[in-house]
């Protein structure tokens, strides 16, 4: 009976160290799929925020026609510094209100 109940004790041993890798395979195939989903989730929230934001996508578009490539490629700095501004200060109002 003992040596029966010593081969159970073997097994179950194997069966934890076992699960355990697995759950560390698990939990790397896990971690690998979030990073393949990161830029999935960059280009929803980019198009969510040109949803919420057409006025902006307008008056982008006419100042590019409006001004001619050239023009724009010297504003693009400047653009872009803008579109950070606004784009933190908003996520600072939405903190403060929840």
């Amino acid at each position: 009976m003992n040596a029966k109940l010593a081969g159970l004790a073997r097994r179950r041993e194997r069966l934890i160290a076992q699960s355990a890798r697995q759950r560390e395979e698990l939990g790397l195939a896990y971690r690998r799929l979030l990073d393949s989903f990161g830029w999935i989730n960059l280009a929803v929230g980019a198009i969510e925020t040109v949803k919420a934001h057409p006025a902006a996508v307008t008056g982008l578009t006419a100042l590019l026609v409006g001004t001619g490539w050239t023009r724009f490629q010297r504003l693009e700095k400047w653009l872009w510094l803008s579109w950070t501004v606004l784009t933190r200060v908003q996520a600072w109002r939405s903190r403060r209100r929840a």
